[in-house]
């Protein structure tokens, strides 16, 4: 009995240290994944890995796992790491020293982010004032000074003084009509005096800027303005046509109704004695052989300027109105399609009904009839047309008038860079007559 109870107790205390040997082990074990642990291994095998299979490789070996927007991280990006067992911290130091991103260990979450690129420094503003004088030395009142890149801004006063707090690395610009513009580096200085230079202008630039967008309220001559797009939707051929309409003062007539036929355009009337057609500005070049070779789809805008005090700028050749046109131009950017059609059947309005032949012998006796109840002298009377008598049984409008089919095709590329600017147009237009 005593050597089974002392081999019984060995074989107790034999199980009882495995045991516990087996938790230390199994602790250890947990404790080499524990978030907590600053002591993490990961195996590295190969030099160059791709950030997304650093990740992959750490979630697998150990507990954490990462959190990202896959938007703001390029996963693609090759990493330099040693091989071999590496600290988790030693390797996101050297993913941070490689990429602009940032790790931030919450629990078993690892956070990746962007470097933030805003890194402004506290700019300390200095108290700034002086003097802005003319080339003559006179001080002037009313200059604008303000801090470039801001919206903060004085105006000097009756002694040409002004005075403002920015950086001390700040720029200031001053601005006043007449003046040219300039601007001038603080540089730390507290006291700034500065000479303003007259901005001289010739005739050429006054007339070049006359016709610049203005508010409608800021015109005192009669100009009316069109919408182009409305215009581009109008089934005609040119865009003379389609003025017609559009302004008040401006009468747009075609003297036959043949498809393509041109058109007269008359600004207020009847002017000269000659030439009574008005001046069309294209894009800047004028001319006076109408508009009718332009296409309502590549119109930008279209003004009409109907009195003298409007037209003025023109000259004698205004005196009849002036017509600005501005086509569309390129645009930065990729190219752009577009492509607008529009198709229809055109027709007659109303008309009078023919009768046929029956009822037309009918109605032309029963006149007779009437006309000759008060009429005695034979010689006067009208004759009736006598039944039997072979008549033609045609309907002439009908012969005359047809449906006719109208269509436009428009297409049109647009597009270009720093360099160049492109505008392509391509129109197809089609419109048979109602008459035969």
């Amino acid at each position: 009995m005593k050597i089974i109870y002392s081999n019984y107790f060995f074989f107790y205390r034999i199980s009882l240290t495995c045991f516990l040997l087996l938790l230390c082990l199994l602790s250890e074990a947990n404790d080499t994944k524990s978030p907590n642990n600053n002591d993490v291994y990961v195996i590295i095998n190969s030099s160059k890995v791709k950030l997304q299979n650093i990740f992959s490789l750490i979630e697998k070996q150990t507990s954490f796992s990462f959190a990202y927007d896959e938007n703001d991280i390029n996963l693609s990006k090759q990493i330099k790491l040693p091989t071999g067992p590496q600290l988790l911290k030693v390797i996101l130091i050297e993913i941070e020293n490689q990429t602009n991103l940032d790790f931030i260990v919450k629990a078993d979450v690892i956070l990746v982010n962007p470097k933030s690129t805003d890194e402004r420094k506290i700019e300390v503003n200095i108290p700034v004032r002086g003097v802005v004088r003319d080339t003559s030395g006179a001080p002037l009142s009313g200059v604008t000074v303000s801090l470039k890149g801001s919206s903060v801004a004085v105006q000097t006063n009756n002694e040409g003084n002004f005075s403002l707090d920015v950086p001390e690395n700040g720029i200031l610009i001053f601005s006043f009509i007449g003046y040219q513009t300039q601007e001038l580096k603080v540089n730390g200085r507290t006291v700034l005096n500065i000479t303003m230079v007259i901005e001289r202008q010739d005739l050429n630039e006054v007339v070049i800027i006359g016709y610049q967008p203005r508010r409608r309220a800021d015109l005192s001559g009669a100009v009316s303005v069109i919408n182009a797009d409305d215009v581009a939707k109008l089934p005609v051929l040119s865009i003379d046509q389609a003025l017609q309409g559009k302004a008040p003062g401006v009468r747009i007539t075609q003297n036959t109704g043949q498809p393509g036929d041109g058109v007269i355009v008359r600004v207020r009337g009847v002017g000269t004695i000659n030439d009574n057609n008005p001046l069309f500005i294209i894009d800047g070049v004028p001319t006076k052989d109408g508009i009718n070779f332009l296409s309502a789809n590549d119109i930008e805008t279209i003004v009409v300027l109907k009195d003298a005090s409007s037209a003025a700028l023109y000259g004698a050749r205004a005196s009849n109105g002036v017509v600005l046109i501005t086509t569309k131009a390129g645009r930065r950017g990729k190219a752009q399609f577009n492509y607008s059609a529009y198709g229809g059947i055109q027709t007659h309005g109303d008309i009078p009904r023919m009768l046929n032949t029956e009822k037309y012998v009918e109605l032309y006796n029963e006149a007779v009839a009437n006309d000759n109840l008060d009429i005695s002298n034979p010689t006067l009377k009208r004759k009736p047309i006598p039944s039997g008598i072979a008549m033609a049984n045609t309907n002439w409008l009908d012969e005359i008038f047809r449906t006719a089919p109208i269509q436009n095709h428009q297409l049109s590329v647009r597009g270009g860079n720093e360099k160049t600017l492109y505008y392509i147009s391509g129109n197809y237009f089609k419109q048979d007559g109602i008459i035969h």
